[in-house]
């Protein structure tokens, strides 16, 4: 799917994206699962978030916000965290 780019990054030279349709990131993620589990998490993650790219700032209000996770997400979160408390033995 592609689609224009807004005004904003005209003087960058950047015309249109090409972004991931929802069967190419299936694809990715459950390559990603089957092959590298350790990398799984990171673009579930990135997924998840609108993959959004470029400098991280914090709110414009400077107050805490709050971000809803997926249920995978979360699980998938407490699962990590359960693996690392057996390794550290916590």
């Amino acid at each position: 799917m592609v689609k224009r780019i807004s005004r904003r990054y005209a003087g960058q030279g950047i015309r249109e994206v090409d972004a991931w349709t929802r069967d190419e990131v299936a694809t990715l993620l459950a390559t990603a699962k089957a092959h590298e589990p350790y990398v799984y998490p990171v673009l579930l993650a990135a997924h998840s978030c609108c993959e959004r790219r470029g400098r991280i700032k914090g709110p414009k209000s400077d107050k805490p916000r709050n971000v809803p996770l997926s249920p995978e997400i979360k699980n998938l979160l407490e699962e990590l965290r359960g693996s690392r408390r057996s390794r550290e033995g916590l």
